[in-house]
């Protein structure tokens, strides 16, 4: 399965509470990175761990993705 590019811009990340951003962290497959360009985070998860992650954290699909991002 391809790893998903998931990218939250830094207002976003500000937003998300403590435990979904932790919990992102534990599926991502590369530790997290800045996009200078875009003064975003980028997260590459598995599919099937970004939907489990949606169902038990809605808040995520609520944030803010930068315009060039997955999905």
């Amino acid at each position: 399965m391809t790893p998903m590019r998931v990218v939250f811009t830094r207002t976003a990340v500000d937003q998300m509470t403590e435990y979904p951003f932790l919990a992102l962290h534990d599926v991502s497959i590369h530790p997290p990175t800045w996009d200078q360009n875009f003064d975003a985070l980028i997260f590459y998860v598995l599919e099937d761990s970004w939907i489990w992650l949606l169902l038990k954290h809605p808040e995520l699909a609520r944030l803010r993705w930068v315009p060039d991002s997955k999905p």
